[in-house]
């Protein structure tokens, strides 16, 4: 069984962009080894995180906050790698190729926060039939996101 964030399209696009920039830094500079390498590296790791931890977020808003906080890492790795080019570290070329899968991952974050706030609650009632009855069952309180596991989000 696949656990939510594995179901988000957006998830894996994201690990995909954090993988390219990974194997992009490591032809610049060894002086920046510790500056705009690590914090690109960072940021990147920071947008899929947020990802995966605003799948399994309680409230509509919250999950929508964890995208948004994924979207603004977005956009510190595209000013760093537009930086980057800057500093003749990155190619044009590699910079629009980054560039595209930066446009995918933001156009499914923001499809997933719009959807998160107009949504309407799904959430079922909690049955706490099982605190009185003889024959205890663990209660499973995972969030899901069945309504998003099966929705394509188109860029």
């Amino acid at each position: 069984m696949k656990n939510v964030i594995e179901n988000l399209r957006v998830w894996h696009t994201s690990r995909e962009l954090a993988k390219e920039i990974n194997q992009v830094t490591s032809t610049f500079p060894a002086l920046e080894k510790f500056g705009i390498t690590n914090q690109l590296k960072k940021s990147s790791v920071a947008m899929s995180s947020n990802v995966a931890s605003g799948s399994i977020q309680w409230s509509k808003a919250s999950q929508s906050k964890h995208y948004e906080l994924a979207f603004d890492e977005l956009v510190v790795v595209l000013n760093k790698l537009t930086l980057a080019t800057y500093l003749n570290y990155l190619h044009e070329n590699q910079l629009n190729a980054l560039r595209t899968k930066i446009n995918q991952v933001g156009k499914m974050l923001n499809a997933l926060s719009v959807y998160q706030l107009t949504k309407k609650a799904t959430f079922k009632p909690v049955n706490y039939q099982h605190l009185i009855s003889s024959t205890h069952k663990p209660f499973n309180h995972q969030p899901t996101l069945s309504t998003i596991s099966g929705r394509s989000i188109h860029s």
